[in-house]
């Protein structure tokens, strides 16, 4: 096809537009009368190869995972301008759009991000109208993708402050709905189609994470429909890790903490996570938390350790630091055998992470280098309980993603 070629040399900083002249596709009336012989689902692959992509560097910790799917979100999308006018491009390339903007958030550029997420309209708009009543080839398959687009849409712009959330708005002229983000969602799970998994996720995630995340409360009624996808989950995939984690979440949210470790505890041996070393982290980190809020201290320094070793091993310099103070503090409270020990080592690896060249550390990196600083020179780099457990109980009320 004309311009295939030219669409494979792409780069994370160019938009499909920048790498084809593709011609004008502004999301309006296409022909109807074109023949599904035409239709051309290479972008659509790609889509799903990029989105999967994604996941799986984030969870591997590959070097440069973001840029990579950035670049291949915008290969998609240049293979979907290719496609014939029919309502399943204009689904493909709302739907790069969208990720993009999320990937442009992760990479710390929000305006960016929120200019790709409104840009998204262009195409998505089409989908109330065109797409969930769509009656041609693939109708499970666009009507799937349709309703998790348009879920994704409402609940993303949700989650923004409240001026970027106005701004988007009247950009694009959709009225911000969460319920309604939601409501599509669980619609898209239980018909069943291709993208019934990932709605599932995002409406189990945003109940028993974000929402606490936000510190919104989480009602009965909505916890009780979390327990219903993840039985409907169990069958259908019984040894997904990323529902496992989302189970974990659901007994922390109603605190059984038991509960909540046993199912991390069986997670943590699946032979997976010795490539996906992010998920194997975040495994750790959930488990110190949730031995925190048990008040097990040994336990929990234990997790945290775990988790700095394996972003230290992986390169991995952020996220480092807070797990090093964390492990210490906690050793420090425990006090049993070998802890003191423990705890300095642990604030030795603070010292390594001091003197990298590195500017951008988040939030509870920096707060571990401040704890640090006052070890050191009001201390004497000698901690005592009463100050761990100042500082433990700083950073679960402000840093730590509980």
């Amino acid at each position: 096809t004309t311009g295939g070629n030219k669409a494979n040399n792409y780069d994370a900083g160019e938009t499909s537009d920048e790498i084809v002249d593709y011609g004008s596709d502004d999301g309006s009336d296409d022909d109807a009368e074109t023949t599904e012989a035409c239709i051309d689902l290479r972008g659509a692959f790609a889509l799903q190869y990029a989105i999967v992509g994604l996941l799986r560097g984030v969870a591997s910790m590959e070097d440069d995972q973001l840029d990579t799917s950035l670049a291949r979100l915008w290969e998609a999308d240049a293979m979907a301008a290719l496609d014939a006018p029919w309502v399943g491009r204009k689904v493909v390339r709302g739907v790069c759009q969208l990720m993009a903007g999320i990937v442009e958030c992760l990479r710390k550029r929000p305006a960016k991000g929120v200019c790709h997420m409104a840009g998204s309209w262009m195409y998505l708009r089409a989908l109330r109208t065109e797409a969930l009543d769509y009656d041609g080839l693939g109708r499970e398959v666009v009507r799937s993708s349709a309703l998790l687009g348009l879920g994704a849409f409402a609940l993303i712009l949700s989650l923004l402050p409240d001026s970027l959330t106005r701004a988007a708005s009247w950009t694009t002229g959709f009225e911000v709905d969460r319920a309604a983000g939601l409501e599509m969602l669980r619609t898209c799970q239980e018909e069943g189609g291709v993208y019934a998994p990932i709605a599932a996720l995002g409406w189990i995630s945003f109940t028993v994470d974000t929402k606490a995340f936000l510190g919104e409360e989480q009602t009965e009624a909505e916890l009780a429909e979390c327990e219903v996808l993840l039985t409907w989950a169990k069958a259908s995939f019984p040894d997904s890790l990323f529902f496992g984690i989302l189970e974990a979440d659901l007994h922390a949210s109603r605190r059984k903490l038991p509960e909540a470790l046993s199912v991390l505890d069986r997670a943590m041996v699946m032979p997976c996570l010795d490539e996906l070393r992010a998920l194997k982290a975040v495994l750790s980190y959930k488990k110190a938390i949730y031995h925190l809020a048990a008040l097990d201290w040994i336990e929990a320094a234990k997790a945290f350790e775990l988790s700095q070793s394996i972003y230290k091993a992986s390169g991995r310099r952020s996220l480092g630091p807070s797990m090093a103070i964390y492990a210490a503090l906690c050793f420090c409270i425990d006090g049993g055998d070998g802890c003191e020990e423990a705890a300095k080592r642990m604030m030795d690896e603070i010292v390594v992470y001091k003197a990298m060249d590195k500017s951008n550390w988040p939030r509870p990196d920096r707060m571990a280098f401040l704890a640090h600083t006052e070890y050191e020179s009001d201390y004497g780099c000698n901690i005592n309980v009463n100050w761990s457990l100042l500082h433990i109980a700083t950073a679960m009320a402000i840093t730590m993603r509980c």
